[in-house]
């Protein structure tokens, strides 16, 4: 296994805070969607650890091994998003879902 950097735990230490986790992934969407696989693994590693069970979860685990495809994916569809005067956003669904 990979040696994580200092980055990467305080990261993940962040994004157990929902509010945090969703701010992240709307700048990722916005700015690198290529990266939202990645971005949403960092959130589920994130909320395993704030949950102490130390595993993640099935999705996320699949968008591992997905990241150039939905990076694609999310060009397709923000491509045909902004030509109908459309953004996707991410927002949370409620605290009690979150934890």
């Amino acid at each position: 296994m990979a040696k994580r950097s200092r980055y990467h735990d305080w990261l993940v230490k962040n994004l157990a805070d929902p509010v945090e986790a969703e701010g992240y992934l709307n700048a990722v969407l916005a700015d690198y969607p290529q990266g939202l696989a990645k971005a949403i693994r960092n959130v589920a590693e994130a909320k395993a650890l704030a949950a102490e069970s130390g595993s993640r979860s099935a999705t996320a685990t699949s968008l591992l091994s997905t990241e150039d495809s939905v990076g694609s994916a999310m060009d397709t569809v923000q491509s045909a998003l902004h030509d109908m005067g459309l953004k996707l956003t991410i927002s949370r669904e409620s605290e009690a879902v979150l934890g």
